[in-house]
């Protein structure tokens, strides 16, 4: 198998060495385009061993002793865009916008009812900013039945339940009836701003901590520049300096107190710690990237694996740290306009990542946990991670 994959190898570097040929001589050139045509004979290799991982995923069927999850961020949009061709924008105080596409929120959706019916999903997993573009204004607002319940509500994705995650575009509305929805809707499950459950997995569990992240950066308020995104729409009682750093004790108290069955710790985020999306002026605020980094170092200090999952940035990817088994996978492409990602040419810890939209399928077994990355469009894995615990 491998002498296979290594003649296969060396046939397409010779082949990229060819087309190369008929292009301008010199020593320098010629060691750069070997470079050049190498990274793509290798990345006309990759895919072969990623299908190869996801076959049955593309297919829908499971294999036994698996349990899967999916996980899907940035995707409430449908009711942004009804209100932005109603012309109530937000720079006017609407809910409008021009990137929220109801069409991209509803193939992603078709894609993960479809995948749904045999892989059986456990939960699906919120990685926030469930409600765009300001959030919702009380428990009765029409956005919970036309940016979740008209979407989410159907065939095989009818009675799957929903552990959500808070994003900053909800922080811009009430975070009270967000709190409140679990009494008309037992699948949205939301306790509380940032909560724990658990996931067996054999004799083990693995262990979700939920976290707020625009609640954690009021706990950097004191410590940072002033100025945060959204600031004048962020309540003191949710996001501000008291309630930041309750959750910062609390995050310290979860992760001293591990749990001797938890083989894995999956914390769960909106905002990212590390990304390669290219978010244009609106990069990260003094508390955003105090918080970022405290996180980090937080992670880093856990004596299990962890996996650190989030959207906000609207790509797929994947970094690991490289002193220490941690990985961020971001998955913030469930319906929301995608961002570029940038050129990079320092990245060592960046392990792959594209802008699509769809969603991850999660494969959980005794000892590891598998990431594949979907493609709304094709329905197809894009790219798998298997993380071993």
């Amino acid at each position: 198998m491998a002498e296979t994959k290594l003649r296969k190898f060396f046939r397409l570097l010779r082949l990229e060495i060819l087309r190369n040929a008929r292009r301008p001589s010199g020593i320098m050139f010629f060691v750069g385009a070997i470079g050049l045509v190498t990274l793509r004979a290798v990345r006309q290799l990759l895919p072969v061993t990623a299908g190869a991982q996801a076959q049955h995923i593309n297919a829908g069927v499971p294999k036994a002793g698996m349990t899967y999850f999916f996980s899907v961020g940035d995707f409430g949009v449908a009711a942004c865009e009804r209100a932005f061709k109603a012309n109530q924008l937000e720079s006017a105080g609407g809910d409008g916008h021009h990137s929220c596409s109801a069409g991209h929120q509803k193939l992603v959706a078709a894609a993960m009812e479809h995948l749904a019916g045999g892989l059986q999903p456990e939960f699906i997993l919120s990685l926030g900013d469930n409600f765009y573009i300001r959030g919702v204004k009380d428990s009765e607002d029409p956005q919970f039945q036309e940016s979740f319940e008209d979407i989410y509500s159907y065939g095989n994705l009818s009675e799957i339940p929903w552990q959500i995650t808070l994003g900053d575009h909800d922080h811009r509305g009430n975070i009270s009836a967000l709190l409140q929805r679990p009494q008309r809707n037992p699948r949205w499950r939301l306790p509380s701003p940032y909560y724990v459950f658990q996931l067996p997995t054999g004799k083990r569990q693995v262990r979700f901590l939920v976290l707020d992240s625009v609640g954690l950066e009021g706990g950097m308020l004191e410590h940072t520049p002033k100025g945060r995104r959204f600031e004048k729409d962020l309540s003191e009682e949710f996001a501000g300096s008291k309630a930041g750093g309750a959750q910062w004790d609390w995050l310290s108290r979860s992760l001293a107190n591990e749990d001797e069955a938890a083989s894995l710790q999956v914390v769960v985020g909106h905002r990212p710690i590390r990304s390669l999306a290219d978010r244009g002026k609106y990069g990260s605020a003094p508390p955003e990237a105090a918080a970022a980094e405290a996180l980090k170092a937080a992670l880093l200090t856990a004596s299990t694996p962890v996996v650190y999952l989030h959207g906000h940035d609207h790509v797929m990817q994947h970094f690991r740290e490289s002193e220490q088994e941690v990985h961020h996978i971001g998955n913030g492409v469930g319906g929301m306009g995608l961002h570029p990602l940038k050129n990079c040419s320092d990245c060592s810890e960046f392990q792959w990542g594209t802008s699509a939209h769809g969603f991850a399928v999660h494969e959980l077994a005794k000892d590891f946990l598998a990431t594949h990355f979907v493609d709304a469009t094709t329905r197809q894995v894009l790219h798998t991670v298997v993380i071993p615990f």
